[in-house]
């Protein structure tokens, strides 16, 4: 049986929440045996497939995430990855890869040009979010990618990103304060993923 991984960082919870959502997705379908691990605890050694996933901060993944697909790049280079992010603003763009990107409905955002968006929009832009990721394995071949929409609990946050994150509601007004994790969206994203595994086993 084909062995699966789902290796994440979560400082607010939203993305383990989306990796446990997964998780079960993925164990129902019976065809992989099934392991979920923070990325400080990761092995990646023994499996065939490798799904990544961290979430967004200040335009970037977290810095263990960073620091995971750096020490890990040539090994991944040789397993079938792909990678989901969460956060609470995405600005979709054009897709300039041959990697499929599926953007969370629930941003409700329109496509727009890179060129054509503020200094503000550029800095939550999806094409940003994805290159900043290649800067650290550039030559692991993602199979897909995933932006979703994650939760927003203030008073649950750190001092200074509660301060922050009030900077970025007053300038980006679709930032609101709630749960915005979409099982369906989720859900959705799985089924692209099993169907890519299904041909390859």
């Amino acid at each position: 049986m084909k062995k699966l991984l789902i290796v994440y960082d979560s400082e607010y919870n939203a993305t383990q929440h989306v990796a446990l959502i997964l998780k079960d997705l993925f164990m129902k379908n019976n065809a992989f045996a099934v392991d979920l691990s923070p990325v400080e605890l990761s092995n990646i050694s023994g499996y065939d497939y490798v799904i990544i996933g961290s979430p967004i901060h200040f335009g970037k993944c977290t810095s263990k995430i960073n620091h995971f697909l750096k020490c890990n790049k040539h090994i991944l280079a040789q397993k079938t990855v792909a990678l989901f992010l969460t956060c609470m603003s995405v600005k979709p763009t054009p897709n300039d890869t041959n990697i499929p990107v599926y953007i969370d409905p629930g941003f409700n955002t329109p496509e727009k040009p890179l060129k054509m968006m503020s200094f503000v929009e550029k800095t939550h832009a999806s094409a940003n979010y994805i290159n900043h990721v290649f800067k650290y394995c550039k030559r692991v071949p993602f199979i897909n990618i995933a932006i979703f929409k994650g939760n927003l609990k203030i008073n649950k946050m750190k001092l200074v990103h509660q301060f922050l994150m009030f900077f970025a509601m007053r300038l980006l007004p679709d930032i609101k304060e709630g749960n915005f994790i979409n099982s369906k969206s989720i859900h959705d994203w799985a089924k692209q993923l099993t169907a890519y595994y299904k041909k390859s086993i």
